[in-house]
């Protein structure tokens, strides 16, 4: 697909996304705004809720090593486990 199709294509549905009435486009920005919020804080929050459910004391200087250690024992998906409820 060359570079002057791709324009085309994101002028045609950036057309279609002005046809929407005001209220569905701001359910639709506020919907993806959400979503990437809760994305982007999701590994920090597992890491909250792994402190929360064990007898570790919390210490913000321990916090990259147990990131790394969900990254080496499960993966770096694991950060975001939780992350579709």
């Amino acid at each position: 697909m060359s570079h002057q199709s791709n324009n085309n294509n994101n002028s045609t549905l950036l057309a279609t996304i002005q046809t929407l009435p005001k209220a569905v486009r701001n359910l639709i920005a506020g919907g993806l705004a959400g979503m990437i919020a809760k994305s982007f804080v999701a590994p920090i929050d597992r890491i909250k809720i792994l402190y929360q459910v064990t007898s570790a004391q919390f210490r913000l200087r321990d916090v990259p090593k147990v990131a790394y250690s969900i990254i080496e024992k499960e993966g770096w998906s694991a950060l975001w486990k939780g992350n579709t409820a």
